[in-house]
């Protein structure tokens, strides 16, 4: 993901998509001193890499001592310079897509975002996750509970404590959209076609989109979503109101498929994971949770369950 590193006290900085850095109070980065312009540079994701823009500053912006031209964009890469006005200057720490990262606090060792989801303290010791919900707010999922995040909160994860980098969303006008970011499938767009062995142990899943489609290879963590997927389409064969079709409490499910504690929050992330690797944006929302009941539901509501070995099949659509 994109972090800065702040030159005069080293603070991290997550870089949203797009990230206005200026004066002015609805900048994302904001930088507090008259020599700077109340909008004076953007850095932006294309889909690619990131580029940095002036946008008509007084002062100027710099790329390793190089000022750029008002209105054009430079690309950046790890590890380059950037100065704004005579004396604020900052360092491109890391140069992937953005996302969500932590800061462990007694050593400041950085864990990134993968495909979309920040797992802590890391992807086999999981015991909380991060991504951005649907609603551009940031979600920590722990111990089953869902609750909104925030850039710079705490996170005390065992004997470990970390604090997390999330891109902060303009407050203001979108900025300029004429750097164009590649075009992927969304969650909101896609169908899941589950085809279950005649033994109930495989399942596979097919992933479809308007771009094509692609199949998810067969995994233990289909079954979570397959016992999801049932009671979605079982809720919408008896008429439940759309609000409330498909959720179902996390204990339950977990006693249903014999699944030790633990081991339902870790096939959802493994679920979760496949699908942003396949290319999905916003497949960290695959599952909802409800904060206060512990109910968990699959959020896709184009599905198709087949037996592979038999004709029938149940299916809805939006």
């Amino acid at each position: 993901m994109g972090i800065l590193r702040r030159d005069d006290d080293n603070a991290l900085i997550a870089l949203g998509a797009r990230t206005l850095i200026g004066r002015a109070p609805h900048c994302a980065v904001r930088i507090d001193d008259r020599q700077i312009s109340a909008e004076h540079a953007a850095l932006r994701w294309t889909g690619k890499e990131w580029q940095l823009r002036d946008l008509g500053s007084r002062n100027g912006t710099f790329v390793d001592g190089e000022r750029l031209e008002s209105g054009r964009g430079r690309t950046l890469s790890a590890q380059v310079n950037v100065r704004l006005g005579p004396q604020h200057g900052f360092v491109l720490l890391h140069d992937g897509p953005p996302g969500a990262a932590a800061a462990r606090e007694h050593d400041r060792l950085l864990r990134l975002s993968e495909s979309e989801i920040l797992s802590l303290p890391s992807a086999d010791r999981m015991l909380a996750i991060v991504y951005e919900g649907g609603d551009g707010r940031w979600i920590v999922e722990q111990e089953g509970l869902e609750s909104e995040a925030e850039d710079g909160q705490r996170l005390v994860l065992g004997k470990e404590t970390w604090r997390l980098l999330l891109p902060v969303a303009p407050r203001s006008a979108e900025l300029p959209t004429t750097w164009d970011t590649s075009l992927r499938p969304r969650l909101e767009t896609i169908a899941l076609t589950l085809r279950v062995s005649q033994d109930q142990e495989h399942v596979d899943v097919e992933l479809k989109h308007r771009g094509g489609a692609v199949v998810l290879s067969s995994r233990v963590h289909h079954l979570v979503t397959l016992a999801l997927a049932r009671a979605r389409l079982e809720d919408v064969a008896a008429g439940i109101r759309p609000a409330e079709v498909g959720w179902r409490y996390a204990d339950e499910l977990s006693r249903m498929l014999a699944l030790e504690p633990g081991l339902l929050t870790l096939h959802l992330f493994r679920a979760r994971e496949q699908v942003a690797q396949a290319g999905v944006e916003g497949a960290a929302r695959l599952f909802e949770r409800r904060r206060l009941s512990g109910q968990v539901r699959i959020a896709v509501e184009n599905l198709t369950i087949v037996n592979v070995h038999q004709s029938n099949a149940e299916g809805a659509s939006p």
